[in-house]
């Protein structure tokens, strides 16, 4: 659930602005895992009473709360920030950060991305430093389309992580369970267990990590290269967002563009049509 809409108070218009209740309807919702980055790092230092609703509310439905503070400052302002409830940072851009972030109880995310290259100068917290790397993950941020698909997604962060030096299963460990585990899904995801659900990615290389083998679910998604899945699902989800873009764009035109707050309930899978349109005839 997006915690910071507008991101910016007072500098910009959003259309919409999310409130604690807004948050706290959100986290009974399927699928709602926490809180997404806390970017107002000064409402949490300064005791903001919208942010820490929003962080109790999340708090009391017993999420998880994701942090950004961005920020070099590690002192009294970081402290504050930590003690506030964001669970997890990613932040950091050296091994201070990370190791700063690690003392104070959070989870740190170390991210590899189309413009952040964070990992490298951060993982000799756990590599040199000794640091329990149950205390990190391993994480993109702002990753382009064209990296992703020229380079890889989060098996390009692990491969990253292990040519800087870090153990293989420590590197795929931070890519896996230790997410699963920090949003209360490890009964579920983040290993190869009975009872898990059957994501399995199969590789004959464990430095490389060349994507060989896809099983969503327990059925072969792609193999070699080539997609072996119908994705009559995607399609649907496709639709519904073109169908619902419409909808919405008509429902600005009957309103001229004012500023009334209108709230559309969507279901939290992608924008579900049936229940869009009954928010639309109210």
């Amino acid at each position: 659930m997006p915690s910071c809409a507008p991101s910016a108070p007072g500098l910009e218009t959003t259309g919409f602005e999310i409130s604690a209740d807004d948050v706290a309807e959100a986290m009974q919702w399927p699928g709602i895992i926490g809180l997404g980055q806390m970017m107002n790092f000064p409402g949490v230092v300064n005791g903001d009473a919208q942010t820490l609703a929003e962080i109790a509310a999340t708090q009391d439905a017993g999420k998880t709360v994701g942090g950004h503070y961005a920020s070099p400052d590690l002192g009294n302002a970081f402290h504050a920030y930590a003690a506030g409830g964001p669970a997890d940072d990613h932040e950091g851009t050296c091994e201070a950060d990370a190791i700063a972030r690690v003392r104070q109880g959070m989870r740190h995310m170390m991210r590899l991305g189309s413009a952040w290259y964070d990992v490298e100068s951060q993982i000799t917290a756990v590599t040199q430093k000794g640091l329990d790397p149950r205390s990190f993950i391993l994480c993109t941020d702002d990753s382009h389309s064209g990296t992703i698909v020229n380079e890889g997604h989060m098996n390009r962060v692990v491969r990253h992580a292990i040519a800087c030096g870090c153990d293989t299963v420590i590197a795929l460990q931070m890519a896996t369970i230790n997410t699963a585990t920090h949003f209360g899904l490890e009964r579920e995801l983040g290993s190869i267990a009975p009872g898990r659900r059957a994501y399995v990615i199969l590789s004959s290389n464990l430095t490389t990590l060349p994507i060989e083998h896809v099983i969503a679910r327990g059925e072969t998604i792609a193999r070699n290269g080539v997609c072996e899945a119908e994705c009559h699902t995607l399609n649907g989800l496709i639709m519904r967002a073109i169908q619902c873009t419409w909808a919405m764009q008509k429902l600005l035109k009957r309103l001229r563009f004012t500023r009334q707050r209108v709230q559309i309930q969507c279901a939290p899978t992608l924008l579900a049509w049936s229940k869009t349109k009954r928010q639309l005839r109210r």
